[in-house]
């Protein structure tokens, strides 16, 4: 009976709150709008929190991976010849991979009739794929091979979701070829399914060998990529560290004579000595 009184006081409760929402349409109407717009909110908020911050990378063992920047305001690019320098000097620790920038891009796929698409290209190190633990879905993957000689492999590779929503999933999609950046490469594999890149919520469509990118890509003056790395079992990121940083100073020393004579002593210093 007690939870029969209270289920009665409850519904006239409910009844009353009615009454006075139809009485008060206008404020009513307000109160809805803006709870309506304040949960959206919070909702988009939170998906882009989970899906930049809270979810982990689909790839192997997220945690020993490992970002490069220098100085105080955190900047990523850089040049292929201290890349090369960086990844020999440090192979006992880590295993160092290049990753371009993003970019929308205009490609040409053969199947298109000519007709011009938008794409969301990047330049990859050959053995990228597989020090992330990325596996095929279809073809194959980049291997080192593919990037050791300047435009010498014209291949590429796409997301999943790129194969589903330009391909329809058709396993003929391996062997077509596009035209991008003035360049033309042919597919060869889909990636496995979720990975769209190292940088959550930033989608990639494709991806190409880091010698594909631009003719000159072994220009030290060139900076155009950002440096990740998968740390070795057992090392530590302060392990690393010393290790890279002594390779950067070098690289920064040999860079230096390109200041004029006149600069000052501080701002050569300071340009060979910044941090990683």
């Amino acid at each position: 009976m007690r939870k029969v009184g209270w289920l009665n006081n409850l519904f006239q409760d409910m009844r009353f709150g009615a009454r006075l929402l139809r009485k008060n349409s206008v404020v009513t109407a307000a109160a809805v709008l803006s709870l309506g717009l304040a949960i959206g909110t919070c909702t988009a908020a939170f998906s882009l929190i989970d899906a930049l911050v809270l979810r982990p990378l689909p790839v192997r063992e997220p945690h020993r991976l490992v970002y490069v920047t220098y100085g105080e305001r955190g900047s990523s690019s850089f040049n292929y010849p201290l890349f090369m320098q960086m990844r020999d000097s440090a192979a006992d620790r880590a295993r160092l991979f290049a990753v371009s920038f993003q970019g929308r891009r205009r490609a040409i796929f053969d199947d298109s009739g000519g007709q011009e698409e938008r794409v969301y290209g990047q330049w990859i190190s050959g053995d990228a794929f597989s020090v992330l633990g990325i596996q095929p879905a279809l073809g194959r993957l980049f291997t080192p091979d593919d990037d050791r000689t300047l435009g010498a492999h014209p291949v590429a590779v796409i997301s999943y979701d790129f194969w589903s929503l330009r391909f329809r999933k058709d396993p003929n999609a391996i062997g077509h070829w596009l035209t991008m950046e003035g360049r033309q490469y042919q597919i060869i594999g889909v990636a496995q399914q979720g990975f769209t890149g190292v940088e959550p919520g930033v989608i990639t469509d494709l991806w190409a060998p880091m010698t594909m990118g631009y003719p000159h890509i072994y220009d030290p003056g060139f900076h155009w990529f950002r440096i990740w790395a998968r740390l070795e079992r057992g090392v530590t990121q302060e392990q690393l560290l010393p290790v890279l940083q002594a390779q950067f100073i070098i690289h920064r020393r040999e860079r230096s004579g390109h200041f004029h004579a006149d600069e000052q002593r501080e701002r050569v210093e300071r340009f060979v000595n910044e941090r990683l």
